[in-house]
């Protein structure tokens, strides 16, 4: 390797069970245009091939760091991976994704003077421009709160030295909701951010999916857990405004949550009947779907308009007959 000075980017993979998707990850990574980088691989306690295929690697480049730990989290593993981190800047990649051959070059390209710099997955979330610090708080903040849109951190690049002189690090405590929790942090902090109009992030959808991991998660305990996370304070808007900012976007998550666990078949039906009839009866989503004409937009179809009302009244059998409808029509 290098000298450490010389390291534009430190890319950081947090690994767990990976050992099916790691080889074109870390292949996609060692292939970049941008050659001054560091590759750090985090081991975190995996118990299938990983640990090999991430020591053969580190062999054949000595680009690559290896930290191996016993299984703590993704949020501890990045954190490994951030106090290990030499380059002047810091990149995150999953271990089941892939990316573009200029996604660090792209990026890098784009971080002068720069706290964060933001890319887009599909359509542009914010338009391409330079945001100072009252633009941060007024336009970037809210779409953190209210979505998932910007709340990835692997579509961003972060200066290491403002990462670590505002102390910024993934939160250990948190089962979920971890990048954005980090990404609260780090745009609340940032001075200023740069948006990019470039997708070069390849995001393995089908295993990444909310449907299919439905068995075997709690989404709605996480939807709780997110909404009652405290939010920094904003020299913009008011705690009122922040409070809703956060009601609208539970209230776009429980209807997320009907339809993924109405139409979860890896769930016996009684189970997911019940789970849905537990998440109408919550006072949280009673409190929210009362203000229902705050938070939806009044363009949305007929049945979306349905789905919230049997929401709203607690009609989960309304619920059910609703999604059969919909599977119906669009078969």
């Amino acid at each position: 390797m290098k000298n450490e000075n010389d390291i534009k980017v430190s890319i950081i993979v947090p690994i767990y069970n990976a050992a099916l998707y790691l080889t074109p990850c870390i292949e996609s990574i060692l292939n970049q245009t941008l050659k001054d980088i560091e590759l750090i691989l985090v081991n975190d306690g995996s118990k299938d091939g990983s640990a090999q295929i991430i020591s053969n690697y580190a062999k054949k480049d000595n680009r690559i760091k290896v930290i191996n730990q016993k299984n703590l989290g993704v949020s501890a593993a990045r954190n490994s991976g951030l106090l290990l981190a030499k380059g002047k800047f810091i990149g995150f990649v999953d271990a089941d994704d892939t990316i573009e051959a200029d996604y660090f070059e792209q990026l890098y390209k784009a971080s002068d003077s720069m706290d964060i710099v933001v890319s887009r997955l599909n359509q542009a979330v914010l338009p391409p421009k330079i945001f100072d610090k009252n633009a941060i708080q007024k336009e970037i903040i809210p779409k953190l709160i209210q979505g998932d849109t910007l709340n990835a951190v692997w579509l961003n690049l972060y200066n290491r030295d403002f990462l670590f002189h505002s102390n910024v690090l993934f939160p250990t405590k948190v089962t979920n909701g971890e990048d954005q929790a980090f990404n609260m942090q780090a745009f609340n902090m940032a001075q200023n951010v740069k948006s990019i109009n470039y997708k070069g992030y390849n995001y393995n959808e089908v295993m990444n999916s909310a449907t299919n991991n439905c068995k075997g998660k709690n989404y709605f305990h996480q939807a709780l857990d997110h909404f009652n996370r405290p939010l920094p304070k904003n020299d913009y808007y008011t705690a009122e405004e922040l409070l809703f900012f956060k009601e609208k976007r539970f209230f776009n998550t429980i209807i997320s949550l009907v339809h993924i666990y109405g139409n979860c078949t890896a769930i016996p039906f009684v189970k997911r009947f019940n789970y849905i009839k537990k998440i109408l009866k919550n006072n949280l989503t009673q409190t929210v779907f009362k203000n229902k004409n705050l938070y939806i937009d009044q363009n949305k179809n007929h049945y979306i308009k349905a789905i919230v009302f049997c929401i709203e009244k607690r009609l989960t059998l309304g619920l059910f007959l609703l999604l059969k409808y919909s599977f119906i029509k669009n078969k």
